[in-house]
């Protein structure tokens, strides 16, 4: 019992680094893109994750903290579903060690992200399945967890693979259950959707090490490699190893998901090179203090990564002078990255925002985007700032880093023509300029 406790309050420090930092750093802000959307689609809750947001503004609490709960949660039902499958409690303790280091746990729980709902609830759900006496109780969670058809077809894998293992006749009506209740929800969100665009290519997303957010660490990937392989055969796994593999590449979020599955395996591996008799002990000394110092090392990279995560406090400053001294029908422009914070804090629309790219017309939205960043000629820049009706243009000091090369490429030269532009807000790291052909 200690261990578990060990471990809980293990999540609890890891958790709270974040909250701790932004609280000192940067005005108690949550890190990241993806929480500013959903807190504005709260407002009208369209599934459970803005249903529980809402909740948690309604109560005036922290969501920051209201995230590091489930986190904590999701940590402990996760410990007692393997001791209920039958495994020993050092995997257990060592599979919930990768799981609450995993960058996936540490990205969505201090980032408040869409998926820490629909996690937690499988977690619960995959809990309640395991014991006789709550069995059908695993229904509500598994529902609740249903945000689109990935995780509708996720649940009713664990309930397939399940019935693999136990071959429980109700198993098929209580996954038909949850399937006709959920199929509304399951269809009512497109499963490719995205709320954040990246440009990582494959392994990008697959290893945070290499640059994912919410991928998992090279380290706990060698041990899940090596747990997986000195287990006995567990073919009751393989339909959702094989839905988990397949959905992929179809879209990069699901490894939030399958992190949970690899920390399991990760265990077995863990304890495996452990207990394992060497020739050499020195030898199995480095590799497990190679290893585990990698996974370490990961943990603490990415959770100094999600503390200093936008939005900074001058764009949130920016943002709310736009509030306060522009039009409500004013069109904002910046990089794609600072759109949901535009229209979070200034509550400004923006030219485009993530979700832009899946609307019909993105391409025009970013060839017109692309223009007025890049080109010189200011009759074509015109137009389409007209066209969009664009009044203020948001330039912060990544995308002077990112975007051009010289002082005076593109928007930046013509920025320089005061009969056209005028420097209408600066601080240390962001400027806005109003453009004049529109008038406020």
């Amino acid at each position: 019992m200690k261990k578990i406790i060990y471990l809980l309050l293990l999540a609890l420090v890891i958790l709270s680094v974040p909250v701790l930092y932004r609280d000192y750093a940067m005005a108690k802000t949550i890190p990241g893109e993806e929480a500013y959307y959903h807190l504005q689609a709260a407002q009208n809750p369209s599934n459970q994750y803005h249903y529980f947001l809402s909740t948690v503004l309604f109560l005036n609490a922290d969501i920051r903290i209201a995230s590091l709960i489930l986190g904590i949660l999701s940590g402990l039902f996760l410990y007692l579903a393997l001791k209920k499958i039958g495994v020993s409690e050092k995997t257990s303790f060592y599979s919930l060690i990768v799981f609450i280091l995993s960058p996936s746990f540490i990205y969505i729980f201090s980032t408040s992200a869409s998926d820490i709902f629909p996690l937690f609830m499988i977690i619960l759900g995959s809990y309640l399945l395991l014991d006789k006496k709550t069995f059908y109780f695993s229904v509500v969670p598994f529902l609740f967890a249903v945000k689109d058809i990935f995780t509708a077809l996720l649940v009713i894998t664990i309930f397939f693979s399940f019935w693999l293992w136990k071959k429980e006749k109700k198993l098929p009506l209580a996954a038909m259950s949850v399937l006709a209740a959920a199929l509304p929800l399951a269809t009512s969100t497109r499963f490719f959707l995205s709320y954040s665009h990246s440009s990582l290519g494959l392994l990008g997303q697959i290893f945070s090490d290499i640059g994912g957010y919410y991928g998992i660490s090279i380290f706990s990937a060698i041990f899940a490699a090596s747990g997986f392989f000195s287990t006995k055969k567990r073919a009751y796994l393989y339909p959702l190893m094989i839905l988990l593999l397949v959905s992929f590449f179809i879209n990069y979020r699901t490894i939030i998901y399958s992190s949970v599955l690899i920390s399991a395996f990760a265990g077995f591996g863990i304890n495996k090179i452990i207990e394992k008799k060497w020739k050499l002990a020195m030898l199995k000394d480095i590799m497990i203090y190679i290893l585990i110092s990698g996974i370490l090392l990961s943990a603490i990279s990415h959770l100094s990564l999600v503390s200093r995560m936008p939005p900074s406090l001058p764009l949130i400053d920016a943002s709310k002078w736009l509030e306060k001294n522009s039009a409500e029908d004013s069109v904002v422009l910046s990089k794609e990255g600072n759109s949901y914070f535009i229209e979070y804090f200034a509550k400004r629309n923006v030219l485009y925002d993530p979700l832009s790219r899946y609307s019909k017309n993105f391409i025009n939205i970013e060839n017109d985007s692309s223009t007025i960043f890049f080109s010189r000629n200011l009759k074509a820049t015109e137009e389409i700032l007209k066209k969009n009706k664009i009044t203020y243009i948001l330039i912060d000091d990544s995308m002077l880093k990112d975007m051009w090369l010289e002082p005076d490429d593109g928007i930046l030269f013509l920025l320089a023509n005061k009969e056209k532009f005028a420097l209408a807000y600066s601080n240390e790291e962001v400027k806005i300029w109003r453009y004049l052909g529109l008038g406020e």
